[in-house]
């Protein structure tokens, strides 16, 4: 059989194409691999230039192997020459092509020498790759490193020679990047370019504003270009550089806006994050004329970023997006891959057929699982399943199939097996069955060929499957659900007896019982200590294991300690004998401007509320501490009155009687006239509950006689007036 391997459009195979078969059913050969351009116009250094033969002229893509002056590179006569190229990021390189140049008039490539590696210092990088001798004109030769080797940094360079350098095209190839044949296939791939498995759509075509930019990049599933970091800027500059002749003006929208405010310092990518190193050209930002709340990529500033105004209408954008492929997945020999559309139920629906060897026939989508397996008999080594990552690789690596037999099984006592697949390889399986009376020992009745070369679980025995009679313990007795393997014996005991030993027992395989039969033991716990102010009374009447003992305390005690005891089977009654306790309340509540005359606080005991002076009380002046150790009725509340002073009297004066003046409840005050005036109303007043003082309004009132009587035949003469003292 004949296997022929081919890669995604923008990979090159390296190796064999094929494979065959032999006579011993292996593979013959070893399995070539698909790699992409990584050095395509990425910034590129020499030992000199001479003749214009610049060093970009080795990694512009063009394969032409006539210089004409600007198609080659090429170097003065000097010792050892050299060219590298800045992949801009570590990549894992595989393999490096070299196109020399065409005759004529110039020496040919000779003793070069590849190095890979992170280190400025070309010459001190690890050696990739070695072809002694001399080029043929024209032709192109491919260095193939031993392994791949991780490196920023590659050089090309014609060791211990003392020459000129040309080299037409230089190609350096890694596993480790998308094509831009992956990225889409809408897009020309002129305005396409890959670089850290991310793929830049420039728009060189349409100008416009920052908001049309987004849209227009949304409308074909991508942003504006964002989440900008050095190295990514260096390869867009140089990009940039490339499509110079094809802009109407080297300016570009980048996906960064400022925050609202006049005074906001802060910028923002387009999906809200914030930029936390801004790539700033110089004497930028400036927002010179304000509302400057948008980022473009100035080519006038060596492609910096500058700040400009939203609405201008004329800037041209990239787009970004990640790889909507990851082509096909890479296998190993003698696997089997199928690319599978996972979904939330774990259901999955085939997108690709597999093929015995070689590649899948179609790409796969970001998100698809790549699914392995092997042939019968097989098992697989390493992850059974791949996921297409966002980055447009295959996650992990790919697994490999290794043949195993456990070899057929020994025989069985007292039973058979069956191959029921017919074979005896890897996750092949062996079903035991047993003659009658007989039974498997062991969980399983099928056991399968592992991954170790042995079945699992271990072979299974056929074990006799009938356990003799049990007898039932004196004071005692049996419940049996049968006497075939599996069957279980429990055990019981009468009352006041306890069991020692194992209350149940199956019958085991072989036929015998998994343990002995138990004894019954009588336990009697005695009668249980009596309580003061209270009683104990046996509720079963008995006083063996299992018995009952309750406690109840007389009127106006309660228990303290359990209401119940049980007898164990140590003899022992559980917890400790309860007392009986006096009831009692808490000290009672005390109402403010108020007090209790009463000193016990034990059940039926009475406590009686007075308020101080100037109150009086408002509820129940007598509690009780009742059987629920809790007063009765409730605490009542003392209310302070203040009639206040009544007003001036007028001929007279008002004695305040009750000590220091006072004018709450109860208080008295007596009034008194001045002399010739006599008091009208009552003399001494009480302050009441309403506030007020008792009786009517009292006044002082002068004091006047009448005209006196005139005997008939007489006459009176009133000297001065009719006041009292004053008048004759």
């Amino acid at each position: 059989s004949l296997a022929t391997y081919a890669c995604d459009p923008g990979y090159s195979l390296f190796g064999s194409d094929n494979v065959v078969c032999d006579a011993n059913g292996k593979w013959t050969g070893k399995l070539p691999i698909c790699a992409t351009n990584v050095a395509y116009r990425k910034p590129v250094n020499q030992s000199s230039t001479a003749r214009g033969g610049a060093g970009e002229n080795a990694n512009d893509g063009d394969l032409s192997t006539v210089h004409d002056g600007t198609r080659c590179t090429q170097t003065f006569v000097e010792t050892s020459p050299w060219w590298a190229v800045d992949l801009l990021q570590q990549y894992e390189v595989s393999v490096v092509k070299v196109t020399a140049r065409g005759c004529c008039g110039h020496e040919p490539l000779q003793d070069l020498e590849v190095r890979v590696g992170d280190s400025v210092h070309y010459h001190q990088n690890r050696l990739c790759a070695w072809l002694p001798g001399v080029i043929e004109d024209g032709t192109t030769r491919e260095l193939q490193c031993a392994r791949p080797m991780l490196g920023r940094y590659v050089m090309v360079q014609m060791v211990g020679v003392s020459g000129s350098m040309s080299l037409c095209e230089v190609q350096v190839y890694s596993t480790q990047e998308v094509s831009k044949e992956r990225c889409s296939p809408d897009i020309a791939l002129e305005n396409l370019a890959t670089f850290n498995r991310t793929c830049y759509h420039f728009q060189m075509q349409e100008g416009g504003t920052q908001e049309i930019a987004k849209k227009k990049c949304a409308a074909k599933n991508s942003t504006l270009v964002q989440h900008i970091q050095a190295i990514t800027q260096d390869f867009l500059a140089s990009e940039l550089r490339r499509h110079e002749d094809t802009m109407t003006t080297k300016l570009l929208w980048v996906g960064v806006e400022k925050d609202e405010g006049h005074i906001s310092r802060t910028w923002r990518w387009t999906d809200g994050t914030k930029v936390l190193k801004p790539l700033w050209g110089k004497e930028q930002p400036n927002n010179y004329i304000r509302d400057q709340n948008c980022v473009m990529m100035d080519g006038a500033r060596e492609w910096l970023w500058n700040d400009v105004v939203c609405s201008l209408n004329y800037l041209h954008w990239i787009c970004q997006f990640g790889p909507p492929s990851c082509g096909s997945p890479d296998k190993s020999e003698n696997t089997t891959v199928a690319v599978k559309i996972e979904t939330h139920a774990a259901a999955a629906t085939d997108v690709a057929a597999a093929a015995d060897a070689g590649a899948a026939d179609a790409p796969a989508s970001s998100g698809e699982v790549a699914v392995y397996s092997c042939p019968k008999g097989n098992m697989v080594l390493g992850d059974r399943k791949r996921t297409c990552g966002q980055t447009g690789l295959w996650e992990g690596e790919a697994p490999t199939c290794k043949y195993i037999d456990c070899k057929e099984p020994g025989s069985v006592e007292n039973g058979k097996f069956v191959l029921l697949d017919s074979r005896t390889t890897y996750d092949a399986r062996v079903l035991y069955e047993c003659q009658e009376n007989y039974t498997l020992g062991g969980s399983k009745d099928t056991i399968t060929c592992g991954d170790q070369g042995t079945w699992d679980p271990p072979s299974p025995q056929c074990l006799f499957s009938w356990c003799d009679m049990l007898e039932a313990p004196r004071h005692g007795g049996l419940e049996v659900t049968g006497r075939r393997a599996g069957d279980i014996a429990t055990f019981l005991c009468d009352p006041g007896y306890t069991m020692i030993g194992t209350k149940t027992v199956s019958c085991q395989l072989g036929g015998g019982w998994s343990g002995e039969p138990p004894t019954c033991r009588f336990v009697d716990c005695g009668i249980p200590d009596d309580i003061q102010h209270g009683e104990m009374t046996l509720v079963n009447g008995t006083t063996y294991l299992g018995s009952v003992s309750a406690y109840e305390c007389d009127a106006d005690y309660w228990l303290d300690g359990p209401m119940t005891r049980s007898c164990l089977k140590d003899g022992r009654w559980t917890g400790d004998r309860p007392y009986c306790i006096l009831i009692n309340c808490e000290q009672p509540e005390i109402p403010h401007d108020g007090y209790v005359i009463g000193y016990s606080f034990d059940v039926g005991s009475e406590v009686e509320y007075h308020c101080e002076d100037g109150h009086f009380l408002t509820g129940e002046n007598i509690r009780v501490c009742t059987r629920d150790a809790i007063w009765s009725g409730s605490s009542p509340n003392c209310t302070y009155v203040d009639c206040g002073r009544v007003p001036t009297m007028i001929k007279g004066f008002v004695t305040y009687e009750t000590e220091g003046a006072a004018t709450y409840l109860d208080s008295t005050l007596s009034f008194e006239c001045v002399p010739n005036h006599r008091l009208v109303g009552e003399s001494v007043k009480t302050c009441m509950r309403d506030g007020q003082w008792t009786g009517g309004v009292t006044r002082c009132e002068e004091i006047r006689c009448r005209n006196p009587e005139v005997p008939d035949l007489a006459r009176i003469s009133v000297a001065r007036n009719n006041r009292r003292l004053s008048s004759s």
